[in-house]
């Protein structure tokens, strides 16, 4: 996180912008995620000065998501093959699951629909319990 914050910082610097700009960029946005980086643009927008902090570090947000994927998923092939790792027999995902006839629910296409389905139900409800 430190370099993080350093490179940004002289990144920053380096365009002329207050080096404290570069922490959008740094921490904040590239290990904090989104969530962090909404959090924290008003405080330098407002407090620090800095101008558009927000678009800074949602930008350099996605930029490092597009990075891990594009150069994480190569590096695990590379490494999953140099060590000749392989998937144990079935590769679907298992999930404990507190009061069930099976021992583990099978996480699939229509369990994660049902997921979805009963999400949206509840903000349904939750939406219209508010409504005068």
């Amino acid at each position: 996180m430190a370099l993080q914050n350093l490179v940004g910082m002289e990144t920053a610097r380096a365009f002329g912008l207050d080096p404290r700009a570069g922490l959008m960029v740094g921490s904040i946005s590239l290990t904090g995620g989104v969530g962090t980086t909404l959090a924290w643009s008003d405080y330098f927008v407002e407090t620090l000065g800095i101008a558009q902090a927000q678009e800074l570090g949602l930008a350099a947000n996605m930029i490092g998501l597009i990075a891990a994927c594009t150069i994480g998923g190569p590096i695990a092939s590379l490494l999953m093959r140099r060590h000749q790792l392989r998937a144990s027999g079935d590769s679907t995902l298992e999930i404990g699951t507190l009061h069930s006839d099976e021992p583990h629910a099978r996480l699939d296409y229509y369990g994660v629909l049902l997921a979805l389905l009963w999400l949206n139900f509840a903000l349904m409800v939750s939406v219209f319990s508010r409504l005068p």
